[in-house]
């Protein structure tokens, strides 16, 4: 593995019919294979080759996490094509910012977006409807060659002390933090990682999906970030891994503080929480919640 790509053709050959994402949206689970991921994604390939993509172009993704927006990533990286992603809060003016600073030739987006995504001034393609872009369009063979040294994204900072500054990330700088991160923590096939934090992140895109793709999990993306559609996920799905940061954790400690003020036991879940080092009590918010399926040993809050 030396470059993204062939991280994901590697993995499909081996893995082939496994799932390797996951979301579920309203009564229906979207359920996509390996073979499926690297079929679709050539397909996006070819339909960029199509629309005069040239390798070096820059192509926008700015949408919510979901598998349309992995398959549409790989398939500007297979094309050639250099990703822009962006967070779906991002706004209207950092965007244009971004786009008159990479000069897109594309934008893939989510329909949350797409009212805003029309001040880029650039084609649109909506990632939900994915399918319809790629149509029955077959796997081109003649797309690019790539090496590590090749440019594969310009991730950009968040502006907020100062001028949206692009970061130039190659291939192999990816591949290198992918093949670092899976000899720190070794992945395995029956792994389930529950992605939350937005791909637009390094931190995300490397550990919540590019290392689970190399060893064959499967990711799982939900169509909110609400703690009750969390916790349902995880025991649902059964999820044995999740990347986290702070804000995260607040979040769920701030659900369980919730829950336990609900079953009338908030002093109870406060004084557990402020004195870390014992739990002689059984007040049951962190189980009700749905951690009990995540945690290494019992709850015993």
């Amino acid at each position: 593995m030396n470059t993204i790509a062939s991280l994901l053709e590697e993995s499909a050959a081996r893995y082939g019919e496994r799932t390797a994402l996951v979301m579920r949206q309203g009564y229906r689970t979207q359920r996509w294979s390996y073979e499926r991921l690297w079929r679709t994604s050539g397909q996006v390939a070819g339909r960029l080759q199509r629309q005069g993509v040239q390798k070096g172009d820059r192509i926008i993704l700015w949408g919510i996490n979901s598998p349309e927006w992995v398959a549409a990533f790989f398939g500007c990286l297979r094309a050639g094509a250099i990703a822009v992603p962006l967070d779906a809060r991002s706004t209207r003016e950092f965007t244009c910012q971004v786009a008159q600073r990479t000069q897109p030739t594309l934008a893939f987006v989510s329909a949350v977006t797409m009212t805003e995504a029309q001040a880029l001034g650039v084609p649109l393609a909506v990632m939900e409807k994915l399918e319809a872009f790629v149509g029955d369009g077959p796997v081109p063979e003649g797309l690019p060659a790539l090496g590590p040294e090749d440019i594969a994204e310009v991730m950009f900072t968040s502006g907020t002390t100062g001028d949206p500054k692009g970061v130039v990330l190659t291939h192999g700088n990816i591949a290198s933090n992918v093949e670092a991160a899976t000899t720190v923590v070794p992945v395995k096939p029956d792994y389930r990682l529950l992605s939350l934090l937005p791909l637009s992140h390094m931190l995300e895109q490397t550990v919540g999906l590019l290392s689970p793709l190399s060893g064959g999990a499967a990711v799982h993306y939900l169509p909110s970030r609400q703690p009750a559609v969390i916790f349902r996920a995880f025991k649902e799905y059964r999820i044995t891994s999740l990347v986290l940061v702070p804000q995260a954790l607040q979040l769920f400690m701030n659900a369980m503080h919730a829950r336990a003020e609900e079953q009338g036991k908030g002093k109870l879940s406060r004084n557990c929480w402020q004195r870390p080092q014992t739990f002689p009590f059984q007040c049951g918010a962190c189980c009700s919640a749905g951690f009990t399926s995540s945690l290494a040993a019992p709850c015993t809050l």
